[in-house]
């Protein structure tokens, strides 16, 4: 599995939505025993889900140019799968996507950030 290099309080806003999505982990280093994704508001999350060995979550990276990759974190819940795609390398940006098989059902609006804050995960 790829590490990915974002911290334990990471949190990315959407500008035009005024949502929050965050990634936190119980340690700022590996290995970590808890991982939590949140999507909302901040007085409002629509969706926390923690990571655990029955639903766990998974990190791919790759290269998408010679200066450029993409670290993305995907995880399913039982009708959505949903990925958080993290710019690398000279890249910047946070883009997340759901899907519900392989129809994409949510890519909420502004969900394209700049200036992501890059911690070890």
């Amino acid at each position: 599995m790829a590490t990915l290099e974002y911290g334990s309080q990471s949190s990315h806003p959407f500008k035009r939505n005024g949502k929050i999505l965050s990634i936190c982990a119980d340690r700022d280093t590996e290995p970590v025993s808890k991982v939590v994704y949140r999507y909302g508001r901040k007085d409002a999350v629509e969706l926390e889900q923690i990571a655990t060995k029955q639903a766990p979550f998974f990190v791919h990276s790759r290269s998408t140019s010679p200066h450029t990759g993409e670290d993305i974190l995907f995880f399913t819940t039982a009708n959505h799968t949903y990925y958080v795609i993290l710019a690398t390398g000279q890249g910047n940006g946070v883009i997340l996507l759901v899907y519900a098989g392989a129809k994409k059902v949510q890519q909420p609006d502004g969900s394209i950030l700049s200036n992501p804050q890059h911690h070890r995960f």
